[in-house]
């Protein structure tokens, strides 16, 4: 869907948004957006038990404050309930959402796991072809090769909410 919210014209891609919902499929709570706008300044409500990343990728624009330029991903911890959006300008960003991990996880390349061995079974099975991933066809070719795993123990980090 597509709607506008104050002077924000917002196409929700995935999830659900001020009342409104996308037809993708999801397995998790999550929320993936398009927010373009021009000279404005508006608070936008969010839920308060997800994390937000916002990505420019137009224009610059203030988000709770912070100067965020284009190529930039600003990080909004969960517990507020609005997201404070001024631009000078017109400007494009996607709007990243979902409950926090409340475990350690380790993000590697592709993959998200929670252990260094888990991981390294990943790339195996990635670099296998095997039924796990199945295969795919893109513009560049489909399949990209995973990097090598580095040469040290890959740890997990800490979430957000510890």
């Amino acid at each position: 869907p597509v709607f506008e919210f104050n002077q924000l014209k917002i196409k929700l891609i995935i999830g659900e948004l001020m009342g409104h919902k996308s037809n993708a499929t999801t397995y998790s709570p999550l929320i993936g957006a398009e927010i373009n706008g021009g000279s404005s300044k508006t608070s936008m409500p969010i839920e308060s038990n997800f994390e937000y990343g916002i990505l420019v990728d137009e224009g610059n624009i203030k988000i709770n404050g912070h100067e965020v330029s284009p190529n930039q991903l600003h990080y909004i911890p969960a517990g507020g309930t609005e997201i404070d959006i001024e631009s000078e300008g017109n400007f494009r960003a996607l709007l990243l959402g979902g409950q926090p991990f409340n475990e350690e996880i380790i993000m590697w390349w592709n993959f998200i796991g929670r252990t260094h061995e888990e991981i390294v079974q990943m790339r195996d099975d990635w670099e296998a072809h095997g039924e796990r991933f199945k295969p795919f066809e893109d513009r560049i070719g489909g399949f990209i090769p995973a990097p090598a795993i580095p040469n040290v123990q890959l740890k997990p980090r800490g979430s957000r909410r510890h």
